[in-house]
């Protein structure tokens, strides 16, 4: 797993740890580009997330949140600024792993189109702010969304 040096220690922790203490460390890095009242989500067969992922090793933070939003969307966007960095608790069922992610989130704008998403179960939708505060599936997608809404 690669390691990010962090400046300071995550400001939440969402979700609770594994009974038995197990968990793998993840980083991850997520997208939230908002158009208005409205924020772009990804919709898969698990439910609504934001678009983004996995930080794989030998890459920046930015480098996977453009890779991701590409592989996923088919877009090119522009990274404005940061939210501080969150902790959650999940749990994989398709890898049967309990994890502890470092989720990084990035406002965003939509930058251009360039291709057809690549993961054919993932649609993009849009949702309103207060839909996204409700129906993304982790809590701190949901912070996330929250604390760019206050910003605006």
């Amino acid at each position: 797993m690669p390691t990010h040096p962090q400046p300071n220690p995550p400001l939440h922790t969402f979700g609770t740890p594994p009974i038995d203490g197990k968990y793998a460390l993840r980083e991850a890095v997520y997208a939230i580009v908002r158009e208005n009242d409205m924020i772009a989500a990804v919709h898969t067969p698990r439910g609504y997330f934001l678009p983004g992922g996995g930080i794989e090793e030998n890459e920046s933070i930015q480098e996977a949140l453009v890779r991701e939003v590409f592989e996923e969307l088919g877009w090119a966007i522009i990274i404005h600024d940061t939210l501080p960095v969150v902790q959650q608790y999940l749990f994989s069922v398709a890898k049967q792993t309990h994890y502890l992610t470092n989720a990084h989130f990035y406002h965003t704008t939509f930058c251009a189109e360039l291709c057809e998403p690549f993961e054919e179960d993932h649609e993009l939708v849009w949702l309103q702010q207060a839909e996204a505060e409700e129906k993304l599936v982790t809590e701190s997608m949901r912070w996330a969304v929250k604390q760019v809404g206050r910003r605006e």
